[in-house]
C-alpha cells in the first residue's frame, strides 16, 4: 500500500498509486458511464485519455466514493483525485482489452 506521502516523494508512480483506489465497482461505473469502446478509441490518439471531456470525467467521479480509502491513504477527496481513479480504471478495463500501453504517467 502507498501513501499520499510516498506518492509526493516520488517512492510510486500515478498509476501505482491510484490504481489502489479502483476496485469492481469503480471499474463498473467506468464501464457503464464512457464505455469501452469510446476509451479504447480515445486512447488511440491520447494516451491520457483527455480527449473525453473533463466533464464527462468529473461527472463520472462524482459517482464513485472512496472518502475512507482517501482517508487511509492520507489524502483528502477532491475532484483531481476521482479523475485521476476513474481515468486509472478506464485505463485496467482497456489493458484487459490489450490495447493499453505502461505510460508511466
Amino acid at each position: 500500500m502507498y501513501t499520499r506521502k510516498d506518492y509526493i516523494n516520488g517512492l510510486c508512480t500515478h498509476e501505482q498509486y491510484y490504481s489502489q483506489f479502483v476496485n469492481d465497482g469503480v471499474l463498473r461505473v467506468v464501464a457503464q458511464e464512457i464505455g469501452i469502446e469510446r476509451i479504447k478509441e480515445a486512447y488511440k490518439t491520447d494516451k491520457h485519455l483527455n480527449n473525453i471531456s473533463l466533464y464527462v470525467w468529473d461527472r463520472v467521479g462524482l459517482c464513485i466514493n472512496p472518502e475512507k480509502k482517501f482517508l487511509e491513504l492520507g489524502d483528502s477527496k477532491s475532484l483531481a483525485g476521482l479523475v485521476c481513479i476513474v481515468k486509472e480504471a478506464a485505463r485496467q478495463l482497456i489493458k484487459k482489452e490489450g490495447v493499453y500501453e505502461n505510460s508511466n504517467i
